[in-house]
Formats: C-alpha cells, sequence, structure tokens
C-alpha cells in the first residue's frame, strides 16, 4: 500500500517558497540590508548580540539587538578608548505605514539632547561636560527639530502596539548595551576601561508619515518621510527624554552616509574632553574640568563627575547650568 507523501517531499519546491516568504514577512533580510549599509560606510557592525535587560525583574533575562553600528577611536598617546554606537532596531512592516505625532512642544534644548544623550559612565560625563559646546549643535546627532516626535503607532493595525514596544525596546536595549561597558569591578574614582556614548535607531523597512496639527485647516496634517526624530518620554531608564530616531530602509542609506561623516566628527571633539576627566580622575578633583554653561536639562553632575567630586569635596559641585 502506498502512502501519501508528505506535501514538503511532494512539492520541495513550494516548501521553498513558504520558507522565503516568510523569512521575508518575518523581517530577517532588514536586519541583514541594514548591517550591510552601516558596513558599507564604514562602522563596525555587529548582528545577534545580546544584552541583559535592566528592566526586567527575572535574573539572566537577556534581550536580543538587532544590529550594532559602531566607530571608535583609540588615542596611542593618551591610551583613551573612545566609541560611539548606534543601537538598532529593524521592523519589517510593508502592508501597514508606521505614523509618528509630532508637536512643537516636543522640542528640546540642543544642550539639553546632547546632555541626554544614552552614555557609560565615562560617556555621559563627556557628553554632559561638552553640553555647551556649540559647534555640536551643527551635528544632526544633536538634532532638535521644531516638531519632534513623541509617540505614533502602526497604521491600519489593531491590538500590540507595535510602536510603542519598538520604542521601548531599542531604548531599553541602549542602557543594557553601556550598562555591560560599566560591569567590570573597578576602584573609586578609577576611570572606565572605554567611553561609549550610544544613539537607538529604529529602522523600519515600509512607508512612514509624520503625523501634526495644524492650527490654519484646524486638522491634522499628514506628511511623508524618511525620518523622524523622537524625543521620547516612554522610557523608565531614561533620565529625561530619549532621543530615536526613526528612519525608513529606502532612506537610510543617505541617513548613515551622514551619520559617518558626522560621528568621525563627534569623536574628535570628544577626545580633549576625554583626556580631561581622565586628569581628574588621576587627580581626585574636577575643579580643572572645562564645564561651559548650558540648559542641560537635568540637575546636578553625572554619575562618574559625581564619585570623584564626593571622593574631594572642596567645594560645592557645579551644576552646569544657566543662572
Amino acid at each position: 500500500m502506498t502512502k501519501d507523501l508528505p506535501s514538503s517531499t511532494a512539492d520541495p519546491q513550494a516548501l521553498d517558497r513558504k520558507v522565503a516568504e516568510w523569512l521575508q514577512n518575518e523581517g530577517y533580510p532588514t536586519e541583514y540590508r541594514t548591517a550591510n549599509i552601516f558596513r558599507k560606510n564604514h562602522f563596525w557592525v555587529m548582528q545577534g548580540g545580546y544584552v541583559e535587560s535592566i528592566a526586567s525583574q527575572e535574573k539572566e533575562a537577556k534581550r536580543e539587538l538587532d544590529v550594532v553600528a559602531s566607530m571608535t577611536a583609540y588615542g596611542e598617546d593618551d591610551g583613551l578608548f573612545i566609541r560611539v554606537s548606534h543601537i538598532v532596531e529593524c521592523k519589517w512592516s510593508k502592508s501597514k505605514p508606521w505614523v509618528v505625532f509630532t508637536s512643537p512642544e516636543t522640542h528640546l534644548a540642543p544642550s539639553a539632547c546632547v546632555t541626554q544623550t544614552i552614555g557609560s559612565l565615562f560617556g555621559e560625563s563627556i557628553v554632559w561636560a561638552m553640553a555647551g559646546e556649540t559647534a555640536l549643535y551643527d551635528l544632526g546627532l544633536f538634532a532638535t527639530p521644531a516638531l519632534g516626535g513623541f509617540g505614533g503607532r502602526q497604521a491600519l493595525s489593531a491590538g500590540q502596539d507595535h510602536f510603542y514596544s519598538a520604542l521601548k525596546g531599542v531604548v531599553e536595549n541602549s542602557y543594557g548595551h553601556v550598562a555591560k561597558v560599566d560591569r567590570p569591578h573597578r576602584q573609586l574614582c578609577e576611570l572606565p576601561r572605554y567611553a561609549e556614548v550610544v544613539f537607538p535607531l529604529v529602522v523600519v523597512e515600509g512607508r512612514l508619515f509624520e503625523a501634526s496639527f495644524d492650527e490654519s485647516i484646524n486638522d491634522m496634517r499628514l506628511q511623508e518621510t524618511d525620518h523622524v526624530r523622537c524625543h521620547w518620554k516612554g522610557s523608565v531608564s531614561a533620565i529625561a527624554h530619549a532621543t530615536v530616531d526613526i528612519v525608513t530602509l529606502e532612506g537610510l542609506n543617505a541617513f548613515v552616509q551622514k551619520r559617518a561623516q558626522e560621528t568621525a566628527a563627534f569623536l574628535d571633539l570628544m577626545r580633549p574632553i576625554a583626556k580631561q576627566i581622565a586628569a581628574c580622575a588621576e587627580s581626585k578633583s574636577i575643579k580643572d574640568l572645562t564645564i561651559k554653561s548650558a540648559s542641560r536639562g537635568v540637575i546636578g553632575l553625572p554619575r562618574f563627575l559625581r564619585e570623584i567630586h564626593t571622593a574631594s569635596k572642596p567645594t560645592p559641585a557645579p551644576t552646569g547650568e544657566q543662572a
């Protein structure tokens, strides 16, 4: 008696097509294309890394990173490693466009955008000290658009809020990534092994719209775009805002080309301040650190500079805020 063969054996090409369709709809090609664009623009790229979930109460909870794209500068004269990374979440959404809600109330001062950049102990101290450096304000890394994004939705969908989960995931992954940098034990005021700052990025393979309210027509205005910047308040890990870029896969190449140039420039600007902070750690005093007055949007010193200042306590700690 002859049994019917399984469909996969009877028609292996049909199974191949199903697997290929599944692969596309799950978004894995989006991750590979994203990684390839960063790699072609001189970033070091890693796919499939993991970080511990800092927001989870479960021990051994891990979160997967879709793409990490980094540039690193090493000073042979001072031995300082400085790294700038993009932590990327990739989403396939061809049939359901993304809509980002924007408002003028979401606008940040450029100095606050610099200060609130996600960083390791050493990295956040560098950007805090640099917040008043006007040369940074010309970089798209710290752009503060007149209409900043504050929330959004995946259009034409019901149930799970994919927009919220994507932003929450990429921000938590970013904090988990820098926490991994700071994990090794060190002595009080000892300089961390390297400085890293990170920029969360969501890449959408699909269409992207910006939605805002237009007073002149008393209604919503919808405009298609390749890139929206969000100053997002939905993270429990962020001090105030977490700045997240949302970019379409179609617009990613132009975005990354510009980011590559700006990241290299930013690394050069970071080094003098990094040297000063290294000297502060050596002397256990921040009195010689150059701190330009600026509106930072946060009060007090960042963690590592506060550690150094607490160890010395010569004078009241500067806040770096404008009077």
